[in-house]
């Protein structure tokens, strides 16, 4: 079963960024669906893949009427920022890769969210210490913790 997450970066990341953060560590390969290029990472049974997500119009007014976000930061996302899928089929994998990414994404200067199946909105540095001090982590359930809030 496929499960995917959304990390919403600042404008200036792009898909190429992320393939270059993730192959220094993570043999992965590029491919090219009808008008979509994506990175594939697999391993054993596990696949991992990620893509530029452009999102609807009724997507981008559900951001800017969440409760979570003030207005001024749901402006913001919707107008400056880039949306990327991350589909994936193995939690420990999807774990391991997004550590990977957002220690690189945390330096960039501006916040880079995660948005789980579920509707969890989560700054990345919050979501990059839980990966680093919880090893059982699960964002694959409704209740968001505490600390991540």
């Amino acid at each position: 079963m496929s499960c995917e997450i959304n990390l919403i970066c600042p404008g200036f990341v792009t898909l190429e960024t992320l393939i270059e953060i993730l192959s220094k560590e993570w043999e992965g390969v590029e491919t090219t669906l009808p008008g979509v290029l994506e990175y594939q990472i697999s391993q054993l049974n596990h696949n991992l893949r990620i893509y530029e997500l452009v999102p609807s119009k009724d997507v981008l007014a559900e951001y800017l009427n969440n409760d979570y976000f003030p207005e001024e930061i749901a402006t913001k996302i919707t107008k400056d920022y880039r949306f990327f899928c991350v589909v994936y089929n193995d939690l420990e994998l999807a774990k391991d890769v997004l550590h990977t990414l957002l220690e690189k994404l945390v330096l960039v200067g501006k916040t880079v969210w995660f948005e789980s199946d579920f509707g969890w909105f989560v700054e990345a540095r919050k979501l990059l210490h839980e990966l680093q001090s919880n090893d059982n982590f699960n964002w694959l359930t409704e209740d968001i913790p505490a600390n991540l809030q």
